[in-house]
């Protein structure tokens, strides 16, 4: 009977030792990571939002701003708006950009400025320019030649909207793409020149993608 008895004791001894084992990495993370198929979550830290690098161009520093066609410097103190198809922000109009100085939202019919409107027209679209008769005061800008294209233009007081420079690349042939911009000298956030640093950098680095 004792030698039964301690047989018995002796098989549950190592059925306990043996259920232990079995169980000791229970809940514990494994120490690999097999494309999340461990059976465990791990928390991954927000990734981190790098800012756009600063440049500077012709002595003014600022952000360069892609639309996806077409880039442009943004200098400190200015501020892009980009153009939406029916006010859906999730449908950018790549084509056209707004650069505006010491404003923070769009004012008004031609966005409150002073600043930048520019369009970009690819080939085999015609820009069709406006009449200089449109303009108070015109005056032609002799041909602007820089790195990237070579603009030609006037300054004017347009329509109601207020003194500007209007401006196109040439050639105008529709093999090339070409680029428009309106350059409002008035607006809420102050006055600029055609001749200021930071305008003619803005000018300078427009550059197709």
């Amino acid at each position: 009977m004792k030698k039964t008895l301690a047989i018995i004791l002796v098989l549950l001894l190592s059925m306990s030792l043996l259920a232990g084992c079995g169980s000791s990495n229970s809940g514990a993370p494994s120490s690999t990571n097999s494309g999340g198929n461990s059976g465990t979550t791990e928390s991954t830290p927000p990734a981190e939002t790098s800012a756009p690098e600063s440049t500077t161009a012709g002595g003014v520093t600022g952000e360069i701003y892609s639309t996806g066609e077409f880039s442009v410097l943004i200098p400190d103190g200015w501020k892009a708006f980009p153009t939406y198809t029916n006010g859906d922000v999730n449908k950018p109009v790549t084509g056209r950009l707004s650069v505006f100085k010491g404003i923070e939202e769009i004012i008004g019919m031609r966005g409150g400025g002073p600043g930048f409107n520019v369009t970009h027209y690819e080939k085999g679209k015609t820009v069709i320019l406006v009449s200089k008769d449109k303009f108070d005061d015109a005056v032609d800008l002799q041909p602007i030649a820089l790195d990237n294209y070579t603009w030609e233009g006037l300054t004017g007081t347009y329509s109601t909207m207020g003194p500007c420079v209007y401006a196109w690349t040439t050639p105008q042939e529709t093999d090339v793409d070409k680029f428009e911009v309106y350059i409002w000298l008035t607006g809420q956030g102050g006055e600029i020149s055609f001749d200021d640093a930071d305008v003619q950098a803005i000018l300078a680095s427009i550059t197709l993608e």
